[in-house]
This record gives structure tokens, sequence and C-alpha cells, in this order.
């Protein structure tokens, strides 16, 4: 370039070839030098970084593409301020870790209950309406210890947590299988929409809060016989005298007791701290169950804010809207083997 009489500007980019390195092309940029402190404009540049290179990607029909910290080292830009990480996981996240909700794992371990109910999966035996309570506790006994209780931390959400640990981040999630916190994610950095596993509401929504469920739950499944809890077993409301139910958002009367209201809070006051910085969010195995709570908000934030990036691992949705593409990449892989690539 020098030859050439030419200096790239800070924030722009230009590629060529992988020539030796492990790569088919390399893109270059350059990022600005802090000499004092950071100034909104050089936040702007660092930005410009990203978004010239993921674009200039796009044109080039690159796949994927590794980017270093740009300008964290000798040009000393601050590294909690150059990447700052919204994570938004779904279902995908821990079918890839391996919890399995269907196929030979599920006819595995619910056998009886498959051949009395004629389930198919987890998930739709999840909406049965069991004819009594004593047969539904039993089931979902099963279900909770072996989907939220299970002593060891799913690999996967390690891994994640290793990755992510020492960044400024926020995790929003779907899934209800409490795997983020047995990873080692504070919970005051989770925000988790749809309920949890491990928490019982009233049936009827009559009161807001919630009752941890563990020792129940070792209850259960000590003293269920011929696929049905002991009556005096079956929890009951508190408040109202009526049935409780599982604290999963599945109608009206899912109830968001205090710690949801609280972690709501948290993830918008993330969103509004570091509304206008560099911001990535990492959207991994999110599909169209729940679109508006994690993919349609993580699209319209790319829209809204220039500094904002989206980075979308979906092996079944990866596609990205037409307004946003040159902000975002996403990843056609297995969510297992992409977070392998990034550590």
């Amino acid at each position: 370039m020098k030859e050439k009489n030419y200096f790239l500007p800070t924030g722009e980019v230009f590629i060529t070839k992988g020539y030796n390195l492990p790569a088919r092309f390399v893109i270059h940029t350059v990022g600005p030098i802090i000499q004092d402190r950071v100034t909104q404009k050089q936040e702007e540049q660092l930005a410009n970084c990203y978004i010239h290179a993921l674009e200039l990607a796009r044109k080039k029909g690159i796949k994927t593409i590794a980017f270093p910290c740009i300008s964290t080292g000798e040009f000393r830009f601050p590294k909690d301020k150059a990447c700052l990480l919204a994570i938004g996981a779904g279902a995908g996240l821990s079918t890839a870790a391996g919890l399995e909700y269907s196929g030979e794992a599920f006819q595995r371990n619910y056998p009886e209950f498959i051949q009395k109910y004629h389930f198919t999966d987890l998930y739709t035996a999840s909406f049965y309406d069991f004819p009594t309570q004593e047969e539904k506790w039993a089931f979902w006994a099963r279900l909770i210890q072996q989907n939220r209780f299970n002593e060891k931390p799913l690999e996967l959400y390690q891994k994640l947590y290793h990755l992510v640990k020492a960044k400024e981040y926020f995790v929003i999630t779907t899934n209800v299988d409490g795997q983020f916190e047995k990873a080692g994610f504070p919970s005051e950095k989770l925000f988790l929409v749809q309920g949890d596993y491990s928490l019982l509401q009233c049936e009827e929504g009559c009161h807001n809060k919630t009752y941890y469920n563990e020792n129940l739950v070792k209850r259960w499944l000590k003293e269920t016989k011929d696929g049905r809890i002991p009556t005096e077993l079956v929890p009951k409301c508190p408040v109202c005298g009526k049935n409780m139910d599982m604290n999963l958002r599945k109608d009206a009367n899912f109830v968001q007791d205090e710690h949801w209201y609280k972690q709501a809070e948290k993830y918008e006051a993330f969103l509004q701290k570091y509304r206008g910085k560099n911001l990535v969010l990492l959207e991994i195995g999110v599909g169209f169950n729940t679109p508006s709570i994690i993919r349609f908000p993580f699209e319209n934030m790319v829209y809204h804010n220039v500094k904002t990036i989206l980075i979308r691992i979906n092996k079944d949705y990866p596609f990205v809207s037409e307004e946003i593409r040159n902000k975002a990449i996403s990843f056609q892989k297995d969510v297992s083997s992409m977070i392998e690539d990034l550590l």
C-alpha cells in the first residue's frame, strides 16, 4: 500500500489472499489508536472496522470469518469497551449440548409414559393434560430431574462460559433447563424469560410468587409407584388451595415473580447502558417457536443502532433480514463445533 502511495483510513478495510496462512483471504483494517481516553469518534471507527469487514466478506461470498480483538493491543483500546456482548440463546443450544427431547434418549428414559400416553417427544408431552395430578407429577418429576437437576453441567455451556466470562455480557434465553447457571454463569446476568424447570407456581397464577421444587422432586421420584405419586404429595397453592403447576410460559397464568422482573430490568438496563456502543448480539440456536422474544428484537436492535452487530449461529434457520445483512453474519453450522472454533 505504501508503494501505491495509499494509506488506509481508520475503520476502512481491504482484502488480500491468505497466502501461507490457513485461510483463503485476509481482510485488513486499521483500528483507532488511543492516546488518552476513548472518544465517540474512536468508538465509531472501531465499529466500522467490524462492519466494513462483514460487508466486504459478504460481497466476496465468504461464508466464515474470524476476528481478533481489534485495537486492544498496542493501540490501547480498552478490552471491556471493545466487545460488549448480549447473548440470546434458544433450544438449539441445549440440543447441541446433549439435551434430547425426542429420539432414542426419549424412548430410553420414558418408556412407561410412551406406552401409556403415546407420547412422541418431551416437548409435546409437557403440554399433555394428565387425567390426575398424581400421574402428572410422576411424569414431571422424571423430566425435571433429568433436565434440570442432573449433577453434571453440560460441557458446551461450560465452553461458552469460558469464552465470554472475561467480557461484559448479559444473557437472555428461552431455555428453562438451568444449564447456564450450572455452567457457572452468574444468575444476576441471566434473564430466563420463559420460566425454569426448578420452579412451581399456582396453576391459576393467583399470586406472583414461585417455589423451588428440588426437594419435592426428590420425594416424588422416591415415592412414585405405578406411574403415580402419593396423593398427599400433590402440591397445592398455599394461598388459594388450588393445584400447583410448572412455572413455564404456556398460558396467561404464567407467573412473573419478583426475580423475573428484576432480571428483566437488568437486561433492559444493560441494553440501554451500551446503546450506541460497540455491542455484539450473539444469537445461538434461536428458531421460530417464539421469535418475538430474541430473534426479532435482536434484528431490530441491529437495524436501529449503527454500532450493533449480529452474529447468528443456527444450523436450521441461519438467514438474516435483508435490511441488516451488511451488519450481520450467520453461520449454518452445528452450535457445538462453532463454539469449539471460537475457543
